[in-house]
């Protein structure tokens, strides 16, 4: 083990560079040109916290917080040519904070210091770039050590991007993580890896990155060395008038691990995944979720289209889920959920995650509460864990932002970027040499065999293969025809047999489906689509059936309708058969465009029967809405919602919501707000009220002053809160 390195030493080269940037930019603003750029802001906030919690009986617990945040960036750019960028600068924050109770008066400063300095030149075909980074926080807090840590990066790139021919990419990275004294911290990544993608036809698609890692744990005493491969072939053609279509998919992985290690710490297994997934619903436990690629692009600062942000009033605040596909059953513990910007601890620590796990992206269930959830530092990610488990499908679910979290207002837009699973191993236990090879392949090929009817050829096949486990794989033949009736009506259906080789065995499945369709008027149409399914496998028979009724209609200009109702069951040989049905209708009126009108009602009820016993388990659940959205003014905004469900094993449970939202000068220099949310909840009897008022005032063209008030009370059986905000904000750009 090497001896830790001072911290004043880095300290003293990042600061010494922060002065030659910003002196060499003061000097550049002086012989300002067309090829030079300075710019950056000051902002200074100041916020006053108070927290009052009553407990029944009289006790009560009462802590102030007073806080001063300083920030100061700078960022100068000069192109030297066209094609030779220069960008350096960096972001200094400076926040005192004073802490109060009854029995606790502690002052905490916190700095920190992010200096940055990226060099590009961009000239068609070719690209280099050099890049360093730094993100450092010292902490001092009265009677406490001071600590410390730091986060360093630099990267160089090169790139040869031609029109036709192949495209190449070869970067290294270099990233040191350390604390103050690094005794407790003290690790350095390095990281070479090369990208090759290269389309020769437009139906072709080739793909290829290498890597090659090494991370060292000198405070664990552990060095790991990875070598990657992954290379990836698609190919997508159609035939004769597209009476022939084939799509067909290879991806091949491959990584071989070597560590070394004392024992300590642990080593962290990606896990690629097959696909991406994800829904907004309030049904986590069952449900198919969506095609998601931008959840595994592995960019994590473009948004996946999931928003933990707090919605808008009457805006949907449903639990978002998000998950993978492996392809096929995958042993995982770790779950990273990558959002687009950094947060305070008060706002990650409101999210409550919950796991589930599935088999066919149709029934969840949900698993053991994660053991820990953790957000970065320096890395704007969520990193659950949880105890080992098995599953092809794997999702985390959470809800978005509420007005009873404080400061919840100023992170409207929290994006989910990337989702990425690991496998977290004892180091001790994966001491020497692993390698690690998975093949994923798809293969659909599509035939018309006749024009009327329509009637199709149909054959898909998949084949997963993670070694040293048995692959799995599914061949499926099938039908499929349509044939319109007049105008106004049209039949459907598919019948198809799938074989293949599953971790319990073989395994063989007969799948059909019959819908027809009414079309009686442009913006009517119902639809009555029956489906099931005969799965064998060793030992075990699956027989489902469903039948459902769908309808959308627009009955009038400004009255829209929908309905879906059907009817299910699962009969397999495991002692159980389970019956559904499902009632879901709605509506929206607008009477006046003023004024919009929810409804909404849902009946779910299963039952759950074992076979050769009386005995049997009713899961019902009805919920009914109403929801009003007045807006008689432009500056004036009202919403009123109504929620009720009933449960049989538990009592009824009512949701009232109701808001305003008041902006008397919404153009000019002096801008007024008024909001207020109400909700009532009669489960545990909580009323949760939110009143902010808040005024903007804008200097100049590049200044701002900005002060707000927010009052959060939360009254409930076991206890009542009452927080307080005031927040003062100045903040000039130049």
């Amino acid at each position: 083990m090497t001896h830790p390195r001072p911290w004043s030493a880095p300290v003293a080269r990042t600061r010494l560079l922060a002065r030659l940037v910003l002196a060499g930019a003061a000097l550049a603003a002086a012989h300002r040109c067309l090829a030079q750029e300075l710019s950056g802001y000051v902002e200074l906030t100041h916020t006053r916290f108070r927290s009052n919690t009553e407990f029944p009986g009289g006790a009560s617990l009462e802590f102030l917080t007073h806080t001063f945040l300083q920030r100061y960036a700078l960022t100068y750019s000069q192109r030297f040519t066209p094609n030779l960028r220069l960008q350096a600068g960096g972001v200094f924050e400076w926040d005192a904070t004073r802490f109060e109770s009854d029995l606790l008066d502690t002052r905490t400063q916190v700095r920190t210091l992010r200096p940055f300095f990226n060099l590009r030149l961009e000239s068609a075909p070719y690209l280099a770039e050099l890049a360093w980074s730094r993100n450092e926080e010292d902490v001092d807090s009265r009677r406490l050590s001071p600590a410390g840590r730091a986060r360093e990066v630099t990267s160089a790139t090169l790139g040869w991007f031609p029109d036709e021919l192949p495209r190449a990419q070869l970067q290294y990275f270099k990233t040191d993580l350390f604390d103050r004294t690094r005794r407790f911290e003290d690790t350095t990544e390095d990281r070479l890896q090369l990208t090759i993608d290269y389309r020769p036809v437009s139906e072709l698609y080739l793909y290829y990155k290498g890597a090659l890692e090494d991370t060292d744990d000198r405070v664990n005493e552990n060095r790991i060395e990875t070598v990657s491969h992954a290379g990836r072939v698609t190919y997508d053609d159609n035939w004769w008038d597209n009476r022939i279509t084939l799509s067909s998919d290879y991806n091949v992985q491959k990584r071989s691990t070597e560590t070394r290690t004392s024992g300590a710490g642990e080593v962290l297994f990606p896990i690629s995944p097959f696909a991406g997934l994800s829904v907004i619903d309030d049904s986590p436990d069952i449900g198919t979720l969506d095609p998601n690629p931008a959840l595994i692009d592995a960019n994590t600062v473009a948004g996946a289209g999931l928003n933990l942000g707090l919605p808008p009033v009457g805006g949907d605040d449903r639990p978002r889920n998000a998950g993978l596909d492996f392809g096929s059953e995958t042993e995982i513990n770790t779950l990273l959920v990558w959002v687009d910007r950094d947060l305070p601890l008060d706002i990650a620590s409101a999210f409550t995650w919950r796991v589930y796990t599935s088999e066919d992206n149709l029934t969840w269930t949900e698993r053991t509460p994660p053991s820990s959830v953790v957000f970065g530092p320096f890395v704007t990610r969520f990193e659950i864990r949880f105890p080992n488990l098995t599953a092809r499908y794997i999702k985390v679910v959470t809800r978005p932002l509420t007005n009873a979290v404080p400061f919840a207002s100023n992170f409207p837009v929290i994006l989910i970027t990337e989702l990425q699973a690991v496998l977290s191993r004892p180091a001790a236990l994966v001491r020497g040499r692993i390698d690690r090879t998975s093949h994923v392949y798809n293969l659909s090929v599509r035939a018309r065999l006749l024009d009327a009817p329509a009637l199709y050829y149909e054959l898909t096949y998949f084949i997963a293969k993670n070694e040293p486990a048995p692959k799995q794989d599914t061949l499926s033949n099938g039908l499929f025809w349509s044939q319109p009736l007049g105008n106004l009506f049209s039949v459907a259906g598919r019948i198809a047999r799938q074989d293949g080789h599953e971790n319990a065995g073989e395994r063989t499945a007969v799948l059909y489906s019959a819908s027809f369709t009414a079309t009686p008027a442009p913006t009517c149409r119902a639809s009555l689509v029956y489906s099931g399914d005969n799965e064998e496998l060793p030992g075990l028979t699956t027989i489902s059936r469903s039948a459902f009724l769908y309808g959308a209609a627009q009955l009038y200009p400004g009255i829209d309708a929908n309905l879906s109702v059907g009817r299910s069951y699962i009969d397999p040989n495991r002692g159980t058969r389970t019956d559904s049905q499902l009632i879901d209708a709605g509506a929206t009126l607008v009477p006046h465009p003023a004024l919009t009108l929810n409804f909404f009602y849902s009946d779910k009820a299963d039952t759950i029967r074992v076979v050769g016993r009386p005995e049997r388990a009713d899961l019902t659940t009805r919920s009914a809405e109403a929801a009003a959205a007045y807006r008689p003014l432009p500056a004036l905004y009202l919403f009123a919602s109504y929620r009720r469900e009933m449960r049989p094993s538990l009592k009824d449970r009512t949701i009232n919501d109701y808001s305003i939202d008041w902006s008397p000068f919404p153009e000019g220099n002096l801008r007024l707000n008024i909001a207020y949310t109400e909700s009532l909840r009669s489960e545990d009897n909580t009323q949760e009220t939110t009143f902010t008022p808040s005024v903007r005032w804008s200097v100049g063209p590049r200044s701002w002053l900005e002060a707000s008030y927010q009052k959060l009370e939360s009254d409930s059986l076991v206890q009542k809160i009452t927080t307080e905000i005031v927040t003062a904000t100045f903040r000039t750009t130049f």
